[in-house]
């Protein structure tokens, strides 16, 4: 009897993770109300019509941007995000854990050119930004600019820590 190896494919790995451990929370407090979500969504070709759509990045004049259906990195990897001042304005950055690390690297390590379309919930969603990938990104931190107002900026970054310190709480010994 002859089998075959079925070759390792890591965005079903991811999708089936995603799946199982996608967190959720519901709207029944005020603190519920003030959480913020975010998805990192790889981009992908144009071709692939199943399983993409085109976004629009940048309000003030869009960039359509296709990208995979299922975000590959989202706020359960978030350790902590924070509003960084730099000397053209601000941007957010977000500080992953172990395994949101560990994804980063190696989804940015495969696709360099494509971008990360970026999308947060604050509870408006929106896609905030579109950065290119110009390499590996190893140390489980990634900084951008958002397309957003500095009060939406802090907005969004308040309620991603709410969310992370909510899921702290929630969480049964991980």
């Amino acid at each position: 009897m002859m089998t075959r190896l079925a070759a390792f494919n890591m965005k079903f790995l991811l999708a089936l993770v995603l799946a199982a451990g996608g967190f959720s929370a519901g709207c029944s407090s005020k603190e519920d109300k003030k959480i913020s979500t975010i998805r990192l969504h790889l981009e992908v070709n144009p071709q692939m019509v199943r399983r993409s759509h085109p976004v629009p990045i940048l309000r003030g004049e869009p960039v359509m941007v296709n990208v995979e259906d299922v975000p590959f990195l989202y706020e359960a990897y978030v350790d902590q995000a924070e509003v960084v001042q730099n000397p053209g304005g601000y941007e957010i950055k977000l500080v992953f854990n172990k395994s949101g690390s560990w994804l980063l690297e190696n989804i940015t390590a495969d696709n360099q050119g494509k971008r990360i379309a970026i999308m947060a919930q604050f509870p408006e969603s929106r896609w905030l930004a579109a950065p290119i990938i110009r390499g590996r990104i190893a140390g489980g931190v990634l900084q951008f600019v958002p397309d957003a107002s500095l009060e939406e900026t802090r907005r969004i970054v308040d309620g991603l820590n709410l969310t992370i310190e909510k899921r702290k709480r929630n969480s049964w010994g991980s």
